[in-house]
């Protein structure tokens, strides 16, 4: 196989490249694996909390009845269209973090074994390299 000087040492930084992938993909797989699983928990158990939050907000039954004015009225309302946007946000948040976590453990589990193809392809492009 005949290569230009330029051509040979793309070449050989590619094979080093496959050879580093396949030396680090399985630490890496399980980082990833861990993590995700993380992720996904904590979004799961953050998601079960978010019917907690509407207790930070007073609810109407505690506001005494002989000082029920507008004024109350517009504290409630204040109250309650904020607590139903750190909801949102919450909720957002959550929903984010899952999806991510569910990429991570997707891609790991797709590429389970690439090191291996990595660390054949390197070979298979050393002995090319290596033939004339």
């Amino acid at each position: 196989m005949d290569l230009t000087p330029s051509e040979k040492k793309y070449a050989e930084k590619s094979i080093r490249r496959l050879e580093k992938d396949s030396r680090q993909w399985p630490l890496t797989r399980w980082i990833m694996l861990i993590g995700s699983i993380l992720m996904i928990s904590s979004s799961v158990y953050l998601f079960n909390k978010l019917s907690n939050i509407n207790e930070l907000v007073p609810s109407v039954f505690s506001i005494n009845p002989k000082r029920f004015n507008s004024e109350t009225v517009d504290i409630f309302v204040k109250g309650q269209l904020a607590s139903l946007r750190l909801e949102i946000y919450y909720l957002i948040g959550i929903s984010l973090s899952a999806i991510t976590a569910v990429h991570w453990l997707a891609y790991c589990l797709i590429n389970w074994n690439r090191h291996l193809k990595s660390a054949i392809m390197a070979k298979a492009f050393h002995r090319l390299l290596s033939e004339k």
